[in-house]
């Protein structure tokens, strides 16, 4: 990681697995991105009054070239997650890329 505090996190998969870590990882983020294709996140999101604002997006492709992912958690579902894997991978090899 990049910052020994604060670090921005990526969960993918919002269901109960999910909440569990978002739990712990509120605990020291300075940012959170959340990835899930059910509707309903983006409404438990705003329904939940966190410390700080939590990014949604439905699918993994939206989330912002810029963004620095520090610390990924994968809770979507198990028959995803090598591929998803690779996505995340990519994510973090192009902001390294452009950071050079």
């Amino acid at each position: 990681m990049n910052q020994a505090l604060n670090p921005t996190c990526l969960i993918v998969g919002l269901g109960s697995i999910g909440k569990t870590h978002l739990k712990q990882i509120l605990k020291f983020a300075g940012k959170i991105v959340v990835v899930d294709p059910n509707p309903q996140t983006a409404d438990y999101i705003q329904a939940i009054e966190f410390p700080f604002p939590i990014e949604y997006y439905r699918e993994i492709e939206l989330v912002s070239r810029d963004e620095v992912i520090e610390f990924a958690v994968i809770a979507n579902w198990g028959p995803d997650h090598f591929s998803l894997i690779q996505k995340v991978t990519k994510l973090v090899r192009e902001f390294s890329t452009m950071q050079h």
